[in-house]
């Protein structure tokens, strides 16, 4: 019988570890300075609102919800690269509704930093592929939505 109850909880154990691990994703791997809340019109998120975002949409991006196998691609290299991202959050109504607007693209690096304004300004690139993408969040249902990734020149 005790071997039997230490088998659970092991696998009890296990299956907990990787549900904190999962959690971890994109809230883990972009650094807070690599993080900005922009101020807007419509209302601000606070910071506890974007990491429940970042678990979000790392929930979103794992489930690969893509409409076809471009996007699931597309998917696998922003996981990929999810260290290497910086990410901007803004509060918008759309539809009445509250939502939490993300904008990725690539954190800076020791060579350059094509968007030293990050902080200030929203940053809108065209094309660039998965390396600039957006998804909004809804703070009310914790759901994400609206997940666009830029073309390719």
């Amino acid at each position: 019988m005790e071997t039997f109850i230490m088998k659970r909880l092991t696998i009890l154990l296990g299956l907990l570890l990787s549900q904190i691990a999962a959690l971890a994703g994109l809230e883990a791997d972009i650094p807070k300075r690599n993080q900005v809340i922009l101020k807007s019109g419509a209302w601000t998120p606070s910071a506890a609102q974007t990491q429940e975002t970042l678990v979000s949409v790392e929930s979103f991006l794992q489930k690969e919800v893509a409409i076809d196998n471009v996007q699931r691609l597309k998917i696998r290299q922003i996981l990929l690269h999810s260290k290497e991202f910086r990410v901007q959050f803004v509060g918008v109504v759309r539809a009445g509704k509250k939502l939490v607007s993300c904008n990725f693209f690539p954190a800076a690096t020791a060579e350059r930093d094509d968007h030293p304004y990050w902080k200030r300004e929203w940053v809108s690139v065209e094309d660039g592929g998965f390396w600039f993408w957006q998804i909004s969040f809804d703070p009310e249902t914790e759901k994400s939505s609206a997940f666009t990734v830029n073309g390719e020149a």
